[in-house]
């Protein structure tokens, strides 16, 4: 019953800007409390993602990485070492 309850709530306050806003900051105070309701939202059938991967940025270059500067150029190449390391570590 709670949790038909708090999916009401969130389709209320997705629904919402201003109070999605405001609970977004609470939630970026609080993640442990923003992770157990993104879970309830999938559960929920109130988002499609999966589960770990919810506020994780993707990065797409439009021109690739030799439209960056030089500096952004040798970032984005230890990014992508770090992330195959990270692929080869699990």
């Amino acid at each position: 019953m709670l949790k038909r309850f708090m999916a009401r709530v969130m389709t209320r306050v997705v629904t919402h800007p201003s109070i999605n806003a405001r609970a977004i900051s609470l939630l970026s105070r609080h993640p442990n409390l923003g992770t157990r309701l993104r879970g309830l939202a999938a559960a929920s059938g109130l988002a499609h993602f999966a589960p770990g991967t919810a506020g994780v940025p993707t990065l797409t270059l439009p021109d690739g990485p030799q439209s960056l500067s030089p500096r952004a150029q040798h970032i984005y190449a230890n990014l992508l070492k770090a992330i195959e390391q990270n692929r080869a570590s699990r």
